[in-house]
């Protein structure tokens, strides 16, 4: 049960990361 959450809490927080990066990356190409 506890291993699960670990496993869904990485999951989402890589999925925001990425989100976060690439709307970054976006900003610059728009500057």
């Amino acid at each position: 049960m506890l291993s699960l959450i670990t496993y869904f809490s990485i999951l989402l927080g890589s999925i925001f990361l990425t989100i976060v990066v690439y709307f970054s990356l976006l900003k610059i190409k728009l500057i």
